[in-house]
């Protein structure tokens, strides 16, 4: 966080950086929260807690183990970037070239060297845990590993903005996003179970670090008191994301049955998949502007993003006004009356800016439309 955003933030509500430990437990709480989301899903492996199950997932999470996975992942790395460069590039494009193919291969590589990174993360830890047991709730171990992870990304993560995104078409910013679901997907399918369970995690770091600001809500925590109502509806919605997201995604579909993008229909699980990060993502930026206490997450960061990409992917701007209302109605049924208070004017605010867009966009309504902001 800049020192500009710390004293807009200060001047606004007179607030200081507090170090009391009531306010460092906030910050831990929000902080396990959101690695938690990062967790390996194992239970599948030892479910029947045969010895074959846990023997592979011994040897895979070993150190030994996480080399191996680290080597065979490497060896598939450059082309799966390239190769999903190529398909972004072609998905974007629509009748002319969004990026020209020499920035295509720039951009690949950009990528590769978010994941080396990764991968130099993951063979340097030791064995997730000793035991199976330990393995199934790894979470005293994991928090700081992912913490460590996010903290190393951010270097690497800033140089490539800085080099891609200061584009002459803005519309790059969305085929980076893209660019990043596409490698990981061509990634993982080159990996046993196992392994796509363990690495993949880390890579879901990676991915969403480029356009949900989880870390960034955790660290604005810090500036309000543990038992602030702000940080506790927060504690409280942030664990049920991943379920709102399904919920809203579920809905969704019911009301645009007919629903196909440029990657087809509803049938196509990634365009499932990619709704549901996009719904974290506007969560994200709604639990910021709810700690900010303004809009201006939105306005300044996630409206310009939409803009950018919608026009691009011929976006239904009735489709996305409307499945924001489902998110707010979704998020508002799971608060009590006073924690909706505290959210009321921030949710409301963002059904407004997009409402406002659709009433711009001067289009009729459409069936045919794809998902929110990302990976069409």
């Amino acid at each position: 966080m800049t020192d500009i955003y710390t004293d807009s933030y200060s001047s606004r509500t007179g607030a200081t950086m507090v170090t009391s430990p009531i306010v460092e437990l906030s910050a831990r709480s929000l902080s396990r929260i959101w690695a938690s989301r990062y967790l390996p899903n194992l239970s599948c492996f030892v479910s029947e807690q045969s010895e074959s199950s846990v023997a592979h997932l011994l040897e895979y999470s070993s150190d030994f183990g996480r080399q191996k996975t680290a080597d065979r992942t490497r060896r598939h790395l450059r082309i799966c970037c390239e190769l999903a460069g190529l398909e972004v590039n072609q998905l974007f494009s629509g009748s002319s070239n969004l990026v020209n193919l020499a920035k295509v291969r720039r951009l690949a590589k950009s990528v590769e060297a978010v994941y080396e990174k990764v991968l130099q993360f993951y063979e340097q830890q030791s064995k997730i845990k000793q035991n199976v047991a330990d393995s199934l709730n790894p979470i005293s171990g994991w928090i700081p590993e992912i913490e460590a992870l996010s903290i190393e990304l951010q270097p690497i993560l800033y140089q490539m903005q800085q080099e891609h995104l200061a584009d002459e078409d803005p519309r790059t910013l969305g085929f980076v996003t893209t660019q990043f679901h596409f490698s990981t997907q061509m990634i993982l399918k080159r990996l046993s179970p196992i392994e796509k369970a363990l690495l993949g995690s880390y890579f879901q770091l990676a991915e969403e670090q480029v356009c949900i600001p989880w870390q960034e809500v955790c660290e604005l925590a810090k500036r309000y008191d543990r038992a602030s109502y702000e940080v506790l509806l927060i504690e409280h919605l942030l664990p049920e994301s991943d379920a709102i997201a399904h919920t809203v995604c579920e809905r969704a579909r019911q009301q645009f049955p007919q629903f196909r993008s440029r990657r087809g229909s509803w049938d196509n699980l990634q365009i499932t998949a990619s709704m549901m990060r996009d719904l974290n993502m506007f969560q994200g930026y709604l639990w910021l502007c709810v700690l900010q206490q303004d809009l201006t997450p939105i306005t300044v960061r996630l409206l310009p993003l939409c803009l950018m990409v919608f026009p691009s992917v011929n976006v239904s701007w009735e489709f996305i006004e409307q499945t924001i209302r489902l998110l707010v109605e979704e998020i508002r049924s799971r608060l009590t009356l006073h924690q909706w208070s505290i959210v009321q004017p921030y949710a409301m605010g963002l059904i407004d800016i997009f409402a406002v867009q659709q009433q711009k966009s001067g289009r009729p309504a459409i069936v045919q439309v794809v998902p929110i902001v990302i990976d069409r």
